[in-house]
């Protein structure tokens, strides 16, 4: 058996190129438009591309060498799109999904709303108290919207965390795991992520992660 490495757009269209493919060729577009899609879906660890960022992404690795009548211009992208979609891509609300990624989203979102109650919880002293202790073990002082929402989490039965980068989210996610854990101990405790990216982070902290397409 002979192992190959993935080939990236870059490479394959090089071959492509040399097997007669046209640079203006809508099959060569198409496919830069999912490559480019997916890779900055995994990268950033999102289910999604904003609409101007895909467009301006897919035209620089289509044109990275092009001149003149081999440029592929930006109306010639846009119409990709509409070639993909229903099959291989989804727009919403000025966002791209990969098609597969946007099942799962949906299903997860279908899933998460039967979940919707609360449920009984610990006493709220002791919350606070492991809280604390938490805090000091390592250091850090949890601003009161992050107490709150680890402590939300042994009252709800299903609990969304929303947050911009550098709000704290990874912070918070470990301190309610090693919360989680002082309390029950015996839990077993399992981390999911869409994407390769995302599914690392919680790594970095001693937990079992995973990640939907491994």
């Amino acid at each position: 058996m002979i192992r190959l490495d993935k080939i990236g757009f870059l490479k394959a269209d090089e071959i492509a190129k040399k097997i007669g493919i046209l640079p203006i060729s809508g099959f060569r577009i198409d496919a830069c438009m999912e490559f480019v899609l997916k890779e900055t879906c995994y990268k950033n660890g999102h289910c999604f591309v904003e609409e101007e960022e895909l467009f301006k992404e897919v035209e620089l690795a289509l044109n990275h060498h092009s001149v003149g009548e081999d440029v592929v211009l930006m109306e010639e992208i846009k119409q990709s799109v509409f070639r993909l979609e229903g099959q291989k891509i989804v727009i919403e609300d000025g966002c791209v999904y990969p098609k597969r990624l946007f099942s799962y989203e949906e299903e997860l979102a279908r899933k998460l709303s039967k979940l919707r109650g609360s449920r009984g919880g610990e006493a709220m002293s002791f919350l606070e108290m492991q809280i604390t202790k938490y805090q000091k073990k390592n250091g850090i002082i949890l601003a009161e919207r992050q107490r709150e929402a680890v402590k939300r989490l042994f009252f709800e039965q299903m609990l969304i965390l929303t947050g911009g980068p550098g709000t704290g989210k990874t912070t918070v996610v470990k301190t309610m795991l090693d919360v989680f854990k002082s309390i029950h101990p015996r839990a077993d405790i399992a981390l999911v992520a869409p994407t390769g990216r995302a599914s690392r982070k919680p790594v970095r902290s001693e937990r079992v992660a995973c990640n939907d397409h491994s």
